[in-house]
């Protein structure tokens, strides 16, 4: 795989929430419309679902990990497993998008306006109190519990974070939103406040969107730190926390960057092997003999952070932090939702309730 080196102050950065989506703008000025009827309606609060949005694979693997993880005690918040769900009583909204192929295409093809809106629409489904019952209802009449959470499963699709921000405030609403790179940049500069050099894992297509670069730049600018340096590669994984660790390392020796890093940021869902594997891969580089040519390239507190870990944290954090958290007695949950394409000119998809497998 063709590897891709970026900085924070190299890379395409976007400027968030002034160039609003005619989408946005269309339910906010049309009362009359079906999503502003759904917003005005909208009201968050604990009862609601956590709801997972995007291409299918990536959303079931990280609701998967959601419903089982353990990293905090329930207790105090602290990160230590107390053998519990760290999202007991919860129910997760899963939408399986399986109407796009993957989403860099929309960035490929220059369509980019159009992911943002689709996760805009989205958003407003998530929220919505009722599902379609099949593929071919004209209306949203099965009942649903609406979303206090949405967490996109896909980095590219975080380009919409701030789409959703826009219309939800302009409706005096409130969906907090979490995403890969959100996580994973908020993670990276929580570890250090006078800022950090960070190297990033992603494949080659989310490195050259510029996501990173916009999320780097805005959440430094947000925090009142140096804008932080990040440099990014693409290479193959070799299965397991370590090797993959010194993968990256070497590519960071080639490039020549002198800096030591603060953090690994793990982009792709697939290698989230849990924090503690990292953990113990990382202190195999710094005891054993053989990987010390490697510890030059790493400083003091050095630490692997996976985007299912990241986006775990962040959103447990949230519900702690706004008590969102239902407190029902109960092991997680999930519901199902396929979106499906819709014959309706006004309706941009369908979400239909999946029940034992099927399409209900």
């Amino acid at each position: 795989m063709v590897s891709t080196v970026l900085a924070a102050s190299c890379g395409r950065v976007r400027t968030a929430g002034i160039d609003v989506l005619p989408a946005v703008g269309r339910i906010i000025s049309d009362t009359s419309c079906v999503e502003y009827s759904i917003l005005d309606a909208y009201q968050n609060d604990r009862s609601g679902t956590v709801a997972v949005f995007g291409p299918s694979e990536k959303t079931l693997m990280l609701t998967d990990f959601l419903v089982e993880c353990d990293i905090f005690d329930n207790v105090d918040g602290k990160i230590q497993s107390d053998w519990l769900p760290d999202f007991a009583g919860e129910t997760f909204a899963v939408y399986m998008d399986v109407l796009n192929g993957q989403y860099c295409d929309f960035f490929t093809s220059g369509k980019e306006k159009e992911l943002r809106e689709f996760v805009v629409n989205g958003a407003v489904a998530a929220v919505s109190s009722g599902s379609y019952q099949t593929v071919f209802s004209s209306s949203p009449s099965a009942a649903k519990i609406p979303s206090k959470i949405f967490i996109l499963s896909s980095s590219f699709a975080s380009l919409a974070e701030s789409d959703v921000d826009t219309l939800f405030s302009a409706m005096g609403k409130t969906l907090p939103v979490i995403t890969p790179v959100n996580s994973l940049v908020d993670k990276a500069l929580s570890l250090s406040r006078d800022g950090c050099t960070a190297g990033l894992w992603a494949d080659s297509d989310v490195l050259a969107s510029g996501v990173y670069a916009d999320a780097f730049h805005r959440s430094s600018i947000r925090l009142g730190q140096p804008v932080a340096e990040y440099v990014g590669f693409s290479p193959e994984s070799r299965g397991d926390a370590l090797s993959d660790i010194i993968s990256f390392l070497e590519m960071y020796a080639l490039s020549g960057t002198a800096s030591p890093l603060s953090v690994l940021l793990i982009d792709p869902l697939q290698m989230s092997y849990g924090a503690s594997a990292y953990k113990d891969a990382v202190a195999t580089i710094m005891t054993d003999a053989e990987y010390a040519s490697y510890r030059r390239y790493l400083s003091d507190g050095f630490v692997v952070v996976d985007a299912m870990t990241a986006i775990a944290e962040a959103c447990y954090r949230l519900m702690r932090d706004k008590d969102l958290f239902t407190h029902r007695i109960a092991y997680p949950e999930k519901v199902e939702y396929t979106l499906v394409a819709s014959e309706e000119v006004e309706v941009p998809f369908k979400y239909v309730e999946m029940t034992g497998g099927y399409v209900r």
